[in-house]
């Protein structure tokens, strides 16, 4: 089994034998969208199932997450039901079956595997480490698991941190230096660590030229406007416009990756100081599909911040609001399908997100700047305010990630 998070996205599952701190549930999420296919043997419907049930989650989730704290945000859908998958497989009793209950699917369905395959056909870059206590006696069905497993002493916290960030800079190119911060390990009570990381870096199909990028100002509510640098191209873009229930009205285009099917949604409201969180709150799997549907060719001039976003969360809450509580309570879980020979259970579920907007210039960007600079200019689109975004495999339907620009 090789459960996946998505990189520029990196997480952790840090499971311990002593109680951590409280962590109260606060977040109240809304059912999570159903998709629109039943289960079916076909194995390509399987795969658009099994992405529709993780997209539905991780959806669930970004909302719960924005709405705690606003601001610049980004989760990676596919990422979290990794996780739940990893933890389906150790787990046992009510707590493996509220993990089911909340992926939609068992850990070992085909069409999981088959989405693994073929995200890294789009090339995805996945890696899988399971870091633990030495002296730790695992039950004798992981040794399945045996060519991911390393040994580490978390009864010393920084070499046991060391390891890890190591092996996490080694798969994801230096890119990621610290996976495990300095507060994680504290206290020695860590007995395995399950890690995940997923590196994607694509060109786009036309490459932004860097001599069109210049500070452009970009507007937040209430704020006044700061200049960003912002990209410029010239071209025909699939685009459309759309209104929530509650009337806000929105414009989406699609900015495809040179290859693997990738793509990048990008949302944002017709009026500039509309605020971004209805449209947020709206979004789920069939939204998306909806969009992709509703979109036509059209000529556009359109301006997109060059931004690097980093954002980090605990999970355990907007987790616990979808129904999975017994592998986070120290009296309550149950993980024997690791190790019987001491309680473990989940203290901290960490997700850490890096997503790079450039202009992934090539030589063949130079072309781009003739048709920037001519006299019959398209219409406009600029993203000069906050708006979503989306990475989408489009040949399964799976959102990579998903994320909100409020401050580039």
């Amino acid at each position: 089994m090789q459960c996946s998070l998505w990189a520029l996205v990196w997480g952790a599952l840090a499971l311990a034998g002593a109680p951590g701190p409280a962590d109260p549930l606060v977040l109240a999420l809304d059912a999570a969208p159903k998709p629109d296919a039943a289960p079916v043997p076909d194995t390509a419907l399987d795969v658009a199932h099994v992405a529709a049930l993780d997209t539905a989650l991780g959806l669930r989730l970004f909302q719960a997450v924005v709405a705690a704290a606003p601001g610049n945000a980004a989760l990676s859908p596919t990422g979290a039901a990794a996780l739940l998958r990893a933890l389906q497989l150790v787990a046992r009793g009510p707590g493996q079956a509220q993990l089911r209950t909340a992926a939609g699917y068992a850990p070992h369905e085909p069409g999981a595997g088959q989405l693994e395959v073929a995200l890294g056909g789009a090339g995805v870059a996945l890696a899988a480490g399971i870091f633990v206590q030495h002296d730790l006696p695992l039950v004798p069905s992981t040794t399945v698991l045996a060519p991911l497993l390393q040994c580490v002493d978390f009864h010393h916290p920084p070499s046991a941190r060391r390891a890890i960030n190591a092996w996490a800079r080694t798969h994801t190119h230096g890119r990621i230096r610290e996976l495990v911060g300095a507060g994680v390990l504290a206290g020695g009570a860590a007995r395995l660590v399950l890690a995940n990381t997923v590196h994607v870096r694509s060109a786009w199909a036309r490459p932004f030229d860097p001599r069109a990028t210049w500070p452009r100002p970009f507007h937040v509510p209430h704020r006044p406007p700061t200049l960003v640098p912002t990209m410029a191209q010239a071209g025909r873009f699939l685009h459309g416009e759309f209104t929530t229930a509650e009337g806000l009205e929105y414009e989406v285009v699609e900015l495809p990756y040179a290859r693997g099917g990738l793509s990048l949604l990008l949302a944002v409201p017709l009026v500039r100081d509309a605020p971004l969180a209805p449209l947020a709150r709206t979004l789920s799997a069939s939204l998306i599909r909806a969009w992709t549907r509703g979109l036509t060719p059209r000529p556009r001039l359109l301006l997109l911040p060059r931004f690097s976003l980093e954002a980090e969360c605990d999970l355990r809450t907007p987790l616990r609001a979808l129904g999975i509580r017994d592998v986070f309570n120290p009296h309550a879980a149950d993980l024997s399908g690791l190790t019987l020979e001491e309680p473990l259970f989940v203290s901290q579920a960490l997700h850490k997100v890096k997503f790079e907007v450039m202009e992934g210039g090539t030589e063949a960007a130079a072309g781009t700047a003739a048709v920037f600079v001519a006299r019959m200019a398209p219409p406009e689109l600029a993203l000069d305010r906050p708006f979503l975004f989306i990475l989408r495999h489009n040949p399964t339907g799976a959102v990579l990630f998903v994320g909100q620009v409020i401050d580039p």
